[in-house]
């Protein structure tokens, strides 16, 4: 049996809602700090394509208000499990912004697991994507992937 779950994040980021929007709502941009290769079909309705690994995951846009508002929804798994992001781009002072993660959806049996590393890595994501905006706006990467080490058990080792 699925489990509902859901995050809200937020950032405040030096950078324009422009910058964050060309960051999260285009391939290139999301290559320059996420993970994998993504290729985004622009506009409500479109599909969004994440290969990493030789696996590729799709969703479907449900929001595309360029400079403010984009979100996505992934196409069903086993059990009708699925993830949602949305994102909320807000024009601050000096030409920041507040970026608003809402990352919800249904979770298979292991999902206390499951919650607890997206919650973990949607904060570490966003740090990621803070310091792409501060350091390296416009820019694109050519590989981005975290691949995270061996399993330490020892967190004072850590």
């Amino acid at each position: 049996m699925g489990h509902e779950f859901r995050l809200d994040k937020e950032l405040d980021v030096a950078a324009t809602p422009e910058q964050v929007w060309a960051a999260i709502a285009t391939g290139p941009g999301l290559d320059s700090w996420f993970m994998g290769r993504n290729v985004i079909e622009s506009g409500e309705g479109g599909r969004t394509q994440l290969t990493m690994l030789g696996q590729t995951e799709s969703s479907t846009i449900t929001a595309w208000e360029p400079g403010r508002r984009f979100a996505t929804r992934g196409d069903d798994g086993p059990g009708g499990t699925f993830m949602a992001f949305e994102y909320l781009i807000e024009a601050r002072d000096q030409g920041s912004t507040l970026l608003r993660l809402v990352h919800n959806g249904m979770l298979d049996d292991d999902w206390e697991s499951q919650y607890d590393s997206l919650s973990k890595g949607d904060g570490m994501y966003l740090r990621k994507l803070a310091t792409y905006l501060a350091h390296f706006p416009g820019r694109t990467a050519t590989h981005s992937t975290f691949l995270p080490g061996p399993k330490v058990l020892d967190h004072d080792q850590v």
